[in-house]
């Protein structure tokens, strides 16, 4: 049972000031080398790859199952991780039109919105009630 937690030494840990470390530089290269993330999973605990690709600025396709497409809202593109052929067919579509590329990208730069650790940290302590 825990009686008591320091909330600031947790959101260290969870992405606090520890977001400005060279670790963070260095995850950050592949999305500026990258136009678009595909998550291709079956299974995800919340959907973090997804809202990481958005957070760096870049569109995501991604599975349409469990809880991605929560985690992407609107500006994720999602396909039926069993059919292969859907998920061809979105990856080929994204690829072959550069300017609708650009416009979602635009769309993710301007409008996603990414909840704070430190509020997502809260809300689970509440729904623990141990704030």
């Amino acid at each position: 049972m825990i009686l008591w937690i320091d909330i600031d030494d947790l959101l260290f840990h969870l992405g606090g000031p520890a977001a400005t470390s060279a670790s963070c530089s260095r995850s950050a290269q592949p999305y500026a080398d990258c136009s678009f993330t595909v998550f291709p999973s079956f299974f995800e605990g919340w959907g973090l790859p997804v809202t990481e690709s958005l957070s760096m600025g870049r569109p995501c396709v991604a599975s349409g199952t469990t809880s991605i497409p929560e985690a992407g809202g609107s500006l994720a593109h999602y396909f039926n991780p069993c059919d292969t052929n859907d998920a061809y067919r979105l990856i080929h579509d994204t690829i072959s039109n550069q300017p609708a590329l650009g416009e979602w990208t635009e769309q993710v730069c301007s409008r996603f919105k990414p909840i704070p650790w430190t509020d997502s940290t809260r809300a689970v302590l509440a729904a623990f009630d141990m704030t």
